[in-house]
C-alpha cells in the first residue's frame, strides 16, 4: 500500500499521552505495517533494527508502543487500526457487511478497533 488516510485529530487523540519518541515510533511502525500489508516481525531484535532503534530509550519506546496499539498472533504483530483503515478501501456493500457482522459476530470474534459507532472484528481462532 503506497497511500493511507492519515487522520490528524484521531493520531492526536491516540497518541497524545507518549512521548515524542513513542509517537515518532508509534507513526514508524504504522508506515511500516501498512507499507509491507503484513504483520511486524515478531523478533523483537529484528523490528527494532528495522526501525532505527538504537538507544535503550528508544529500545523501551518501542516496547511500550507495541504492548499498547499491537496485537502478537502466530504470524507477528498487528495493529488495531490496520482493519479500520482498510475499510476505507472498500466498497460501501463490504463496510455495511462489516456493519453486520458486528451485530452477527460468531462467540470467537473479537472487537478490533472502535470506530464511532461502529466496532469491526476478526475471528479469532481459540
Amino acid at each position: 500500500m503506497n497511500h493511507y488516510p492519515h487522520h490528524i485529530g484521531d493520531f492526536n487523540n491516540a497518541t497524545r499521552h507518549l512521548t515524542r519518541v513513542e509517537r515518532s515510533l508509534y507513526r514508524d511502525l504504522i508506515d511500516l505495517y501498512y507499507h509491507t500489508e503484513q504483520a511486524l516481525n515478531s523478533d523483537m531484535e529484528k523490528l527494532a533494527r528495522r526501525v532505527l532503534v538504537r538507544s535503550q530509550e528508544e529500545r523501551e519506546a518501542l516496547d511500550l508502543v507495541i504492548e499498547e496499539f499491537f496485537v502478537l498472533r502466530d504470524d507477528g504483530w498487528h495493529t488495531r487500526t490496520w482493519t479500520a483503515r482498510r475499510g476505507y478501501a472498500l466498497s460501501d456493500e463490504a463496510v455495511a457487511n462489516s456493519a453486520s457482522e458486528t451485530l452477527w459476530c460468531s462467540p470467537h470474534c473479537v472487537p478490533l478497533v472502535e470506530y464511532g459507532n461502529l466496532d469491526l472484528f476478526l475471528d479469532h481462532p481459540h
